[in-house]
This record gives C-alpha cells, structure tokens and sequence, in this order.
C-alpha cells in the first residue's frame, strides 16, 4: 500500500531517513522539492532510496504556462479590487512573485501521489504554504500521510513577513514624504493648463545630459519625435540619486518633466501606506489548478508574505488620479510589463479620465517565463490593460498573441526603440580560440550557473571563461553562495567594466540564462549556450529560436557542447548564424518614422 511523507526541512529529513528501513521488494522514492544536500544524498544512497529526477519538455511547459496563466486569471476575477491588482501575485511577476514556482512544486508533488507506482514516498523541502493543498489530494486519493513540519517555522515566517511588511511602508513613507518636501521646495513648477501627450518613464543620473538633453533609457528617440508634433508630458519615476536628478531636470529645455512626487500630496502618501497596512484579501471558494484546488496555497504565500504590495507602486494610483484633474491626458504611453505600478494607472485613468487614450509599449525581450506578459480569457473584462500595446517586433507580438486573449486589433508590432544599435552589429569572422563568456542577468539566482560553469570547467585548462556580470548585480551580492572563488581558478576572470562589445569581440561562445546579451551574440556571429535550470518555465530569450544554440543543464557536460559547437562545419555554422540573426531581426523592428508614428493617437 502507498505511503507518503511530506517533510519541510533538513533537519527532520535527516532524522526521518535515518529511521527508513525498508523490507525485501519494497521501494521507496524521494521528491526533492529542492536542491538536498550532500549528506542528505548520501543517506539516500546508504538507504537505497531512489531520487526522483524530473525535466520538462516544450509541451509540460505549454500546458503550465496556460494553467498557471489561467489560474491567476481566476484570481483576478475573485478579487478585482484596486489593491488587488497592487499585488505581485496578481502582476505574475516571475522576479517579485513566488507564487509560480510554489505551483510547480505542486503540480509535481501531486501528479507523483496520483500515480501510486511506490511504497513510499518522501517529499522533501515542502514549504508549510502547500501541505494543506497536499493533505486534500492525499485524502481524496485515500493514501495515508506523515507531514512533519517545524512547528515555529509558520509562525516565524508570518511574523518576519509582518514586520518586513511594516518596514517598508514606514521606511518609504518617510523617503517619499522627503522626497516631496525637496520637490515642493526645489523644483515647485506646475504644469500649463493643457491637453498633454503623457509619456511615464524612469530617470536615471544619466538621463539628462550635461548640455541639457533628455536621453530615455526606454524610450530612445520616441519623446523628441512626439514634441514635434505635440505638447509632451515626462512624468518620471526617479531611480537614480533624486537631488541629483532633480537638479538635471531643472537644467532640461526640451520637455515639460515632472517627478511622480509633483502630483501626490503628503496626505495621499500616509492615506495610501495605511490601506497598504490594513489591506487583507480573502481567495472565496475553490480555484483548481490542474483539477485540484490550490486557494490555500494563494492565501498562505499571501499571508506569507503579507500581502507584498509596493507602497510606490501603489502610489501611482494617487499621483495620476491628480495629475489627471491638473491637466487634460489626450494620451498616456507607459512601458508595458503588467507591474503593479501600471495598473494603477490604468485604473486611475479609467476611473477619472476615461477618454484618455492610453498606449502600452513592450520594450523587452519576452522569455516563457514572462507570464506577467500574458492575459487570460477569464480576465479579459476585469484587468486593467493599455487600449493598445505595441512591442519591439513581429516575434514579441506573436509570442504575447499565441499565450494571451486580448482582444482582436489591440497588439501589434512597433519598433525597438532602445535596440536601435542592433541594426549596425555585424557579423565577425568565426574563432576557435577557446575563450568562452559567461553573461549574467541582474538578478541573486545568476549564481547558479556560475556555480555550474566554474564545476564543469574548473579543470579544463583549454578553455578560458570570463565572467560578465549585470551591473546592478556584481559578484560580491551572491559571492558567499559560490561553491568556489573564480579569482583563484586560473581559467576564470572576472570582467573589468569594458564594453560588451569589446567582450563580444574577444570570445567566441557566450553561456547566458536569461541575458539579453544572448541576441547581440548571435548578430555578432558568436553561437551561444542556454543555462537550463530546472525551472517549468523557460527564461531563455531566444525559446523559440532553435539556430545557433545550445541547451544544458546540471545534468549536461558543458565540455561536451563547447566540442559540439567547435567541431561544427563552417557551412553548418554560417547557415545556423544566418537562421539566427534573421529570427532576431524580426524580434525588433528598425526605429523609423512609420514605426514611430504608430505611436501617435489615431
């Protein structure tokens, strides 16, 4: 008869293995639900316990991307309230929400209870925020269970998610209030009583020139395009030093901009955290994922967490509500990604100028894991959406339509308004000299394919590896989580801040996970490796594009690629680079007038 397990951390499985004896011709399989460690691997060797491993194939990933797309979309529909859609849970985040990753755990677990071919089986490393949900399909199968959680481990938990969520109200609360103190008193213009073409953007340092020009990091050319035939609006969120950027805006000549803090009041600012404070929601009925509910799961992660709203983002709604009654909106144009921050202002728009057309641009790459990108069919009436979204290309635009239900007309290609350097890469002659870059995203879990080049290649003196990482994520963030120190391997470096050009040039193979680097490798004619990490949902840029790459993963030998692509043909090489380089220039579309002019109201 069928057993199972489900026990949360190291300790506890340590202690339960240990008691495991199993009788002639039983089995028993253990579900890592993460990474065990190296005793934990041997205690199952020594107990002859089976490790269940697991990958996903193109279609797994499909069906979980529509279902966990479909569920948040039931969510949605369930709630529907303004600091409903403030939520990183509601915005399918996959950097700011958990929630994905806590369904893929589910979605495994229990498709392995279902199928019943063991004795027992041991789940390990189930957080508390799925065994209820697990207990229910445990029951309905009718098969007993041991759930061996840490007592405190709820309560702690909840407890550090409360005061975490207290912290960064009052912490912004106070940056926010100063903020709009230094405004009011430094920069205190107000904006001419006028229709206006709105375009919400970020600032940084560098935003604004020394000679006064505004160059947009997500806009490029557009807003200079605009005022030539329009008056042009930059509402901006600060991001670099705000006394600095302030002191630049003072200095621009050629938009009216304006801080978000010029439009919230001190009152909207307390007024706002304290909803944050206070908001709690309540996941009604049952919402299957799969066939089986997982509300529970919704409702511990929000608790969890408690309730992981921004209060900035939540801010927008405030700051354009107001703006909207300062200035008549013709038009507003944001970035579009689905953020918390976005919704506000749609909902904001919505509720107090409805006539404003409003325009959402997708200016990044879209990888599977982007579900934030993707809109269910039960969602559709309910969630607030740019009237039109326009993206960087033909590709973005058919992946969003192919994993969406927006309505009919409402999405089509624009330009790449950022990636207009792309046009003039060109090809570079092909190398074989062995010098392999490693291309990180700015995010903590890069570490993981660090962790895994610098083990397959830590020994292989042919091959030398540079380590190129985001700026806003440098070694020193995640170096206590590396198994070893790439500045004592003599085959491993860190990049020294140069250009990524310059890399490009002085390598001939670029690893990535989820870099967009990966695309200005293939237009310079440098094959690229796709790190797989296990993940359901695939973060690779180029998932759709199956020329001049390769896929690994920690069950991979990279040294066994890295041959693959060397011993290539140079026919088979020019033909994989040419198939490539023509699916990235359908990605993004040439900045030109036409392209630019979609932009403008109809």
């Amino acid at each position: 008869m069928a057993y199972v397990a489900i026990i949360e951390n190291t300790g506890e499985l340590k202690a339960y293995l240990e008691t495991v004896s199993l009788k002639p011709g039983e089995s028993c399989q253990c579900l890592a639900l993460e990474s065990p460690t190296e005793e934990i691997q041997k205690l199952l060797s020594a107990k002859k316990i089976e490790e269940i491993s697991f990958s996903f194939n193109s279609n797994e990933r499909e069906r979980f991307l529509k279902e966990y797309v479909d569920f948040v979309g039931a969510l949605d529909v369930n709630q529907d309230n303004l600091l409903w859609w403030a939520t990183d849970i509601s915005s399918k985040n996959r950097f700011t929400s958990g929630l994905a990753f806590l369904l893929q755990q589910f979605w495994l677990t229990k498709e392995k209870i279902k199928r019943k071919d063991y004795n027992r089986l041991v789940i390990a490393g189930a957080p508390w925020v799925l065994t209820s949900s697990l207990r229910k399909v445990l029951r309905h199968e009718s098969i007993p269970c041991t759930i061996i959680e840490r007592g405190y481990g709820r309560l702690l938990e909840m407890i550090t998610g409360t005061l975490k969520r207290w912290v960064s109200v009052l912490t912004n609360l106070a940056i926010f209030s100063i903020r709009k103190i230094y405004q009011s008193l430094i920069y205190g213009r107000r904006p001419a009583k006028k229709k206006y073409y709105v375009i919400k953007t970020f600032l940084y340092n560098h935003s604004i020139t020394s000679d006064g020009r505004m160059e947009d990091a997500f806009f490029g050319p557009l807003p200079a395009f605009l005022a030539g035939k329009t008056d042009v609006l930059i509402l901006a969120n600060i991001l670099g030093n705000y006394r600095h950027c302030i002191q630049k805006i003072k200095s621009c000549r050629e938009f009216e901009i304006f801080p978000l803090e010029s439009f919230v009041s001190l009152w909207d600012i307390v007024f706002s955290f304290i909803r944050i404070l206070f908001y709690k929601a309540d996941i009604k009925g049952e919402v299957p994922f799969f066939g089986d509910s997982a509300a529970d799961i919704v409702q511990h992660e929000l608790r969890r967490t408690h309730y992981k709203i921004h209060p900035f983002q939540f801010l927008h709604y405030r700051c354009v509500k107001n703006l909207s009654k300062e200035v008549s909106i013709e038009t507003f144009l944001l970035t579009h990604e689905s953020n918390p921050w976005e919704k506000m202002c749609m909902l904001a728009l919505k509720d107090h100028s409805p006539l404003t057309k409003t325009i959402g641009y997708q200016h990044a790459v879209i990888p599977q894991a982007s579900a934030n990108m993707f809109m269910s069919r039960l969602e559709e009436k309910v969630c607030p959406r740019p009237g039109k979204i326009l993206t960087v290309g033909e590709k973005p635009c058919a992946i969003i339509k192919k994993y969406s239900a927006h309505p009919v007309g409402s999405i089509e290609p624009g330009c790449g308004l950022k990636f207009g350097y792309l046009f003039s890469m060109r090809e570079e002659p092909r190398e074989k000299t062995g010098r392999i870059l490693l291309a990180l995203e700015g995010i903590f879990n890069s570490y993981k394919v660090v962790n895994y080049v610098m083990e397959e290649l830590k020994d292989k003196s042919d091959y030398q590896v540079t380590i190129r990482t985001h700026p806003v994520m440098p070694v020193k963030s995640f170096r206590h989580k590396l198994t070893l120190d790439p500045g004592v391997l003599s085959n491993f470096q860190i990049s020294k801040n140069r250009p990524l050009k310059e890399d490009l040039a002085n390598h001939d193979i670029v690893i990535y996970w989820g870099s967009t680097v990966a695309l200005e490798a293939v237009l310079t004619g440098k094959p690229v490796i796709h790190f797989d990490n296990g993940s359901i949902l695939s973060y690779d840029p180029l998932f759709e594009c199956p020329y001049f790459k390769r896929i690994i993963s920690p069950r991979h030998s990279l040294a066994s690629v890295l041959e693959e692509i060397y011993h290539l043909s140079d026919k088979d090489f020019a033909d994989e680079c040419k198939k490539a380089r023509a699916y990235i220039k359908e990605y993004f579309y040439p900045v030109n007038e036409p392209n630019l002019a979609k932009f403008l109201p109809a």
